[in-house]
């Protein structure tokens, strides 16, 4: 918590210079630069809206590359496209997001909150990121090209520690040693 009594910098202020014409003009001053913050972050779930609406079904890959390019032609990061397009996930429409996060007035505000609502990944979203996962695993196996052998060891180990985990899984059944061998011949 800063001192009121001390400006931005180290020397503190001195209250008898504080006018009511200063107060007065920072009062406006204020509520402009919330407007314009309030302004910024319907601006950015507007922008995730209308993406989310043309990508919502789309490849991944495509998907990627339109976000790529809507970052160089704005000018910003492509990180943040994908926050807005998350903010408007998030939130059915811009006023819902107003009116249960009244609080929240700043596009930091709203990135914490993204994030935050991030951490905790949904069973169904996890699981389908997994069986991605799995999937692009086994093409690359099925791969005719050889393996780096610098990294063979450690795709041995990870391979063991994959089907450790998945073997204390009750809900994953995996074959046994002989089933796999049916299915190889």
């Amino acid at each position: 918590m800063s001192d009121p009594t001390m400006s931005s910098g180290t020397t503190p202020v001195d209250e008898s210079k504080k006018t009511p014409g200063v107060t007065a003009l920072i009062k406006r001053l204020s509520l402009i630069w919330r407007n314009h913050q309030k302004k910024g972050i319907e601006v950015r779930y507007r922008i995730g809206e209308l993406l989310n609406k043309k990508l919502g079904s789309e490849r991944q890959k495509y998907a990627k590359s339109v976000v790529k390019r809507v970052a160089i032609e704005l000018g910003i990061n492509a990180t943040n496209v994908c926050r807005f397009q998350r903010f408007a996930e998030k939130f059915a429409t811009y006023e819902a997001f107003c009116d249960q996060h009244p609080t929240v007035t700043s596009w930091t505000g709203v990135r914490d909150l993204i994030t935050e609502s991030r951490k905790p990944v949904s069973g169904g979203r996890r699981d389908f990121a997994l069986v991605r996962s799995l999937q692009s695993a086994v093409a690359s196996f099925k791969s005719p090209e050889p393996f780096d052998s610098s990294k063979a060891e450690e795709i041995s180990r990870l391979l063991q520690e994959l089907f450790n985990a998945a073997s204390c899984r009750e809900e994953v059944r995996l074959p046994e040693h002989n089933e796999m061998i049916q299915v190889a011949s």
